[in-house]
């Protein structure tokens, strides 16, 4: 028998906090793997489509870039002329076991996500593929944020 998966998408704009959202995803994965919340790392797929599993995740949608605009399979830095906020690609979280030290990307940047666009509470930080002309030095300087949108 096939085992059957609904995708899970969340519009993070919708909960008054999403930190919570993001808080029962981790506490839901830790009584499924039968371990402590805190063996648990945030793992993030950034361009999710239609079709790819979920699996033991949820999809979030409502963000917007700042910094950085999402372009081919990575973040490219943003231009004078482009609009300050740029929409953000779904993104797929997941909970998965920590690995031993866990290695970070050489080709990536840390991108907090936050409650809104005064960067005032913090919801989750996600690691970004970079794309290859795109220094992490200057990623960092460019300060690299996602937030959830307002309502239009």
């Amino acid at each position: 028998m096939a085992k059957y998966t609904k995708n899970i998408e969340i519009d993070l704009r919708s909960f008054l906090r999403p930190s919570r959202v993001v808080w029962a995803l981790r506490v839901h994965t830790a009584a499924r793997l039968a371990c402590s919340v805190h063996a648990l790392t945030l793992s993030v797929k950034w361009n999710w489509t239609e079709g790819e599993s979920t699996d033991g995740g949820v999809v979030v949608l409502g963000l917007r870039l700042c910094g950085a605009v999402w372009a081919g399979a990575a973040l490219q830095p943003s231009t004078a002329a482009q609009p300050p906020h740029a929409p953000a690609p779904p993104l797929l979280l997941r909970y998965v076991l920590q690995e031993g030290d866990s290695i970070a990307w050489e080709r990536s940047a840390e991108v907090p996500l936050y409650a809104d666009e005064s960067r005032a509470a913090p919801v989750l930080v996600a690691r970004a593929p970079l794309a290859p002309h795109y220094e992490p030095d200057a990623a960092a300087l460019h300060a690299l944020a996602l937030f959830i949108a307002a309502h239009d």
